[in-house]
């Protein structure tokens, strides 16, 4: 019987950690916050990053591509949501003399300045995935 590595049993972990959290946000929705697909989108991104960790230890390098890619996508969703989405958003926060404390405008920047890092960073990782499968 073969044993899992820590790397792989942390992948292990981390799937179902997802799984665990999205059985819980099924069981018991959030109030009138966020949409549950983005909550699930916050839990499909452990499974991945699971999947990543698995894909890595099985030197598995186009499923490792395409996870990581996934993986990316689903780490964007949140913080663009809360920057395009509806209704009104109260969150707090600074970076360094930056102050996003409040409603408006503020707190959606401050979320679609890393949403949309995230997002350009996710399209860059799926050509880099496409561009290595189709490659020669």
């Amino acid at each position: 019987m073969s044993h899992l590595s820590k790397n792989q049993l942390f992948g292990v972990f981390s799937c179902a950690a997802g799984v665990i959290t999205a059985v819980a946000v099924y069981v018991q929705p959030a109030g009138p916050g966020a949409p549950a697909w983005v909550a699930y989108s916050a839990c499909l991104a452990f499974v991945i990053a699971g999947l990543v960790i698995l894909a890595k230890e099985s030197a598995s390098g186009g499923l490792y591509r395409w996870a990581a890619a996934l993986l990316l996508v689903a780490v964007a969703i949140p913080p663009n949501w809360v920057a395009f989405g509806p209704g009104t958003r109260i969150c707090s926060g600074s970076v360094g003399l930056f102050d996003f404390s409040g409603p408006g405008i503020s707190c959606r920047l401050a979320f679609g300045i890393g949403g949309a890092c995230m997002a350009a960073v996710a399209v860059w990782a799926i050509r880099m995935a496409w561009a290595s499968e189709n490659a020669g």
